[in-house]
């Protein structure tokens, strides 16, 4: 879902019973009755099937000058999933088409705006990778995390030291890793290290950290259990074997034979 003036913007799964996957519809209305949804950009631009149109649309976002980027997974027809993005504040256009290099799975994106322009992070269901697109260039690429199925996609306030924030599946673990004002790319720095290995290394480090705290909240919380469980054994064992009460008829009595 994506919200940009007094439209919101929704992708839907597409099947038989649902012939539009990119609709909107208007944050008010006048009417009483709940508004209806409108395919976007128009019915004509909606076609399974048709690489040259909206097959299935999956993640948005609205960037900060009014423009909609919707990924679309495409079809079985067509062997590229796509990315378009449409200029909302001039009636809609269509302000570029990017084709993958790849087809299905995309999953959802966040937008990063860099002194060297747009960048796009989107992830994939199920696969171990980030993709990596320039709106400057119309390029993109891929970054590989073996190991690690990422899930969902966050990005950190522009006011804030930029981190991606990333859960894999099926763990559901919470990493994150710096992003600087130059994105994630496959070719090697001076010191001969790409950013899949220094994403790779983080997002590592970030993963062993997180498994070294759960080990030890878990066995912090067991020891906790522990003493709890030996202090009821003590309570049990003093109801067990209670002390006499120096007031009881039993002693009372005992004194009295002795007199």
């Amino acid at each position: 879902m994506a919200v940009f003036g007094t439209r919101i913007f929704l992708s839907l799964h597409k099947d038989e019973s649902i012939p539009a996957t990119l609709v909107s519809l208007p944050t008010s209305s006048a009417s009483s009755s709940s508004p209806k949804l409108t395919p976007f950009p128009s019915w004509g631009m909606q076609e399974y099937g048709n690489c040259d149109k909206i097959e299935q649309a999956a993640g948005l976002e609205v960037d900060a000058v009014g423009r909609l980027w919707v990924l679309d997974d495409g079809s079985c027809y067509c062997n590229n999933s796509k990315l378009w993005i449409f200029d909302l504040s001039n009636n809609d256009k269509i302000q570029l088409i990017h084709y993958f290099p790849f087809r299905y799975n995309l999953h959802d994106l966040v937008l990063d705006e860099t002194p060297n322009g747009y960048f796009a992070y989107i992830t994939r269901w199920g696969d171990q990778d980030i993709v990596v697109f320039s709106l400057e260039r119309n390029e993109s690429w891929i970054v590989k995390t073996p190991g690690m199925k990422i899930f969902s996609i966050a990005l950190s306030p522009k006011e804030e030291p930029r981190q991606l924030y990333l859960t894999t599946r099926p763990s559901y673990r919470l990493l994150k890793a710096a992003v600087g004002a130059k994105p994630y790319t496959n070719e090697p720095s001076k010191s001969g290290q790409t950013d899949n290995s220094v994403l790779i290394g983080l997002l590592t480090f970030f993963l062993v950290l997180s498994c070294t705290f759960n080990l030890w909240l878990y066995m912090r919380m067991r020891k906790l259990q522990n003493c709890n469980e030996q202090r009821n054994t003590g309570v049990v064992e003093m109801e067990m074997h209670p002390v006499p009460n120096s007031f009881s008829p039993k002693m009372h009595g005992g004194r009295g034979n002795r007199k």
